[in-house]
C-alpha cells in the first residue's frame, strides 16, 4: 500500500504548534547575519579579541593553491577516536594519489598523558611508513588537528580546549606541533611537521586547488566551523601586512555564548545546553550540528509523547536515555517518503516504542524535518555572513561533513536560503570538498614548501 503522506498533516494545535518555535523567518535570519558579522569583527579586532566569542584565529595560511603543486607529502588527519595517516602524491594536471591507513585511539590514550598520546601517534606513523615501504625517505608532514587551536604560525598551534571525549593531560596551552615533532624525532622518522591545518582550512584548500573562486570552507558534521579569506588589514592580530589576505578560522560554533541567540532558543535548546558538558558555550553549534541535532530531535519527540501528542500517550523509555537517537535514524527517516516502513521499523524495533501508528510516523518525520530545516537556515545565515563580508563574485563555498553528505535535501535547503539572502549580483555556488583532512592538508603543506611552482 502506498501512503499519501499529505493526507496525514500534523495537527495544527499539536505537533505543528509544538514545532513553531523552531521556524525562523527570513527577517530573523537577516538579523542574525548582522549579529554574526559583529561577532566576527570583534574576533578580528586586537582590542576586543579577548572578550569575543567568535575568536577568528589567524591560520597563517596566506597563499591559495595554483593547481601546479607537486610532490609526496605525509598527512595526519586527527579529529576523533579514529585518525588517519596518509601519503599524498600531487601530480601534474591536478592529479592526486593517496595511500592511507586508519588507526584507532585506545580509550586510555584519549584520557592519558601528553607523552602517551603523541608517542602513540608516532608509533602509528612509523607503522605506516613501514607498510608503504618508505622507512628511509624524508617527508614534510601536514597535521590536520580537529580541536580548538590558536594557530601562532604555519607550524605552531596552541590547544585551547579538548572536545569529543578527549581529555589528555598536559596538552592544553601547549604547542601540539612541537609535541608531535618531539615524538616523531624520538623514533628518528625523518619527518618534519611543516604545517598545522584546521579541518575547515583543509576543506577550503582541497576545493581551491580545483577552483580558484573558492574562498570559504565550511564543515557541518558532528560539529560545525568555517574559515574564509579575509583582507589582511582586517586581521588586526597579525602585524605583518606584506601579503594581501589570510585565511581566518572563525570557530563560529561558539557564536551565541554571549547571549546573542537567546531570543530564538527553544525549550529543547535550553534543556540540551543544561545537559551538555560545556554549558553556556557553543550555542550555535548546539543548534546546527549533527551531534546536537539528534539530541534535540530525541528531546522533542519525548516531549511530544509526554504531552500525549504521539504514541497514544505512552512515553518511550528508550528515548529517556541520552544519545539513543542516532544520526543514521535522522537520515533514514528523512529519506523515507513512500510507505514509511523504515520510520516504523526505527520507532518500533530500534527505539522499542509500542503502539506506533502511521500518523505517529508522519508526525515524527515532520519534527525531524523542521529541526533539520532550522539547522540549514542557521547555517545559511552564517554562510551568507561570510559571502557578504568577502563581497566578491563569483564565489565558491567548499563544504563537507556528514549532514551535507548524508541528508537528502540539506544541500538544497542551503542553496535556496543563501540565494534569497545574499546580494543578487553575487554569483554563488557550493562545492563538496573531497578529503580536506588528507588532500587539503597536503596542499597546504605543498604551498608552504618547495612543492608550489
Amino acid at each position: 500500500m502506498t501512503v499519501n503522506i499529505e493526507f496525514f498533516k500534523p495537527d495544527k494545535l499539536l505537533i505543528k504548534e509544538f514545532c513553531q518555535p523552531f521556524k525562523l523567518s527570513n527577517e530573523i535570519l537577516c538579523d542574525l547575519v548582522k549579529r554574526l558579522t559583529q561577532a566576527i569583527n570583534q574576533g578580528l579586532s586586537k582590542d576586543t579579541y579577548q572578550l569575543a566569542t567568535v575568536k577568528c584565529f589567524p591560520t597563517y595560511v596566506q597563499t591559495l593553491p595554483t593547481g601546479n603543486e607537486t610532490g609526496n607529502y605525509l598527512a595526519i588527519d586527527l579529529g576523533g577516536a579514529n585518525f588517519r595517516v596518509l601519503l599524498i602524491t600531487l601530480g601534474p594536471e591536478r592529479k592526486v594519489k593517496m595511500d592511507s591507513r586508519i588507526y584507532a585511539f585506545p580509550d586510555e590514550k584519549m584520557i592519558g598523558t601528553s607523552d602517551e598520546f603523541f608517542d602513540y601517534i608516532a608509533e602509528c606513523v612509523e607503522m605506516f611508513k613501514t607498510a608503504i615501504k618508505k622507512q628511509n625517505e624524508e617527508f614534510s608532514l601536514g597535521f590536520c588537528f580537529g580541536f580548538p587551536t590558536e594557530i601562532q604560525g604555519l607550524n605552531k598551534g596552541i590547544l585551547t580546549q579538548w572536545a569529543k571525549r578527549f581529555h589528555v593531560s598536559g596538552v592544553i596551552g601547549k604547542d601540539v606541533v612541537a609535541l608531535l615533532q618531539e615524538a616523531l624525532d624520538k623514533k628518528q622518522l625523518k619527518i618534519k611537521v611543516t604545517a598545522i591545518v584546521n579541518d575547515t582550512v583543509g576543506c577550503l584548500m582541497s576545493c581551491a586547488w580545483l577552483n580558484p573562486n573558492c574562498k570559504i570552507g565550511v564543515i557541518i558534521g558532528t560539529g560545525t566551523n568555517a574559515c574564509y579569506m579575509e583582507k589582511i588589514e582586517n586581521v588586526e592580530k597579525y602585524e605583518d601586512k606584506s601579503k594581501p589576505f589570510m585565511i581566518v578560522n572563525t570557530e563560529w560554533g561558539n557564536f551565541g555564548a554571549e547571549g546573542s541567540l537567546n531570543d530564538i532558543l527553544t525549550e529543547q535548546d535550553r534543556q540540551l545546553d543544561t545537559m551538555s558538558l560545556r554549558q553556556g558555550t557553543e550555542i550555535y553549534e548546539k543548534m546546527v550540528s549533527v551531534m546536537y541535532l539528534c539530541e534535540l530531535i530525541r528531546l522533542s519527540i519525548l516531549k511530544c509523547a509526554e504531552q500525549k501528542y504521539l504514541f497514544q500517550g505512552e512515553t518511550p523509555e528508550k528515548l529517556k536515555e541520552k544519545r539513543t537517537f542516532l544520526p543514521e535514524f535522522m537520515y533514514e527517516i528523512e529519506k523515507d517518503t513512500v510507505e514509511l516502513k523504515t520510520t516504523m521499523r526505527i520507532l518500533e524495533e530500534t527505539l522499542e516504542i509500542p503502539s506506533v501508528s502511521l500518523v505517529d510516523c508522519v508526525n515524527v518525520k515532520y519534527i525531524i524535518k523542521i529541526i533539520c530545516q532550522r539547522s540549514a537556515s542557521l547555517l545559511s545565515a552564517a554562510i551568507c555572513t561570510l559571502i557578504t563580508k568577502i563581497n566578491e563574485s563569483p564565489i565558491t563555498v567548499a563544504i563537507d561533513g556528514g549532514m551535507y553528505r548524508n541528508h537528502p535535501t540539506y544541500k538544497d535547503w542551503i542553496q535556496e536560503k543563501v540565494r534569497c539572502m545574499i546580494n543578487p549580483n553575487i554569483q554563488f555556488d557550493m562545492m563538496l570538498s573531497e578529503d580536506g583532512g588528507g588532500k587539503g592538508t597536503a596542499i597546504v603543506t605543498a604551498t608552504t614548501t618547495k612543492g608550489s611552482k
